[in-house]
């Protein structure tokens, strides 16, 4: 799994956070702005407060345009699954795969290692069939963010809800079979 620009940290954030920081970002500015023009602080608090509105709205514009970069991001196979609900749903499996991964590369060599190391292949291919699945349900319903927001898109979702907790109790069982 490569990084993507909207998979990234930063892309995260004003994902997760961009309404509140449009929004400090717009009031701490006017704020400034009314300091020199203002004897006192609580003056200048007034035009700051006033701005809180205008800053929602420019913190939603962040939110949507973060969202919409990181939809753009292909993904390791060239398939789009967006920043919402579907890239959300992959990738917790893919960073619980990279998270067995590492434990595998940690191993001694030995029997134990090429048993896990084994898992880990079979793990990739259900992980290939997950992210399928995640893209199915993307381009089905691209704009869902928590939940489906189409009826089509509630039995791709309930399906990889299934293949999610399908794919963590191999990672589990891997692991205990590794050890």
């Amino acid at each position: 799994m490569g990084p993507t620009p909207g998979a990234g940290p930063v892309g995260r954030i004003l994902a997760g956070h961009g309404v509140l920081l449009g929004t400090a970002v717009v009031t701490v500015l006017v704020f400034l702005l009314s300091l020199p023009s203002s004897p006192q602080l609580v003056e200048a608090a007034v035009p700051a407060l006033m701005a809180v509105i205008p800053g929602l709205c420019v913190g939603y514009l962040v939110k949507r345009a973060a969202l919409g970069w990181a939809a753009t991001a292909p993904g390791q196979d060239g398939q789009l699954l967006g920043a919402g609900l579907w890239h959300e749903r992959y990738d917790g499996c893919a960073r619980a795969k990279a998270q067995f991964d590492a434990e595998v590369a940690a191993m001694p060599s030995g029997q134990a290692r090429d048993r896990a190391a084994g898992a880990a292949e079979a793990l990739s291919a259900d992980l290939a069939e997950l992210r399928g699945l995640a893209a199915t349900g993307y381009s089905v319903d691209p704009r869902a963010v928590r939940h489906p927001t189409k009826p089509e898109s509630r039995e791709v979702s309930a399906r990889l809800t299934h293949a999610e907790w399908t794919f963590r109790q191999s990672v589990e069982q891997a692991r205990g079979a590794a050890r």
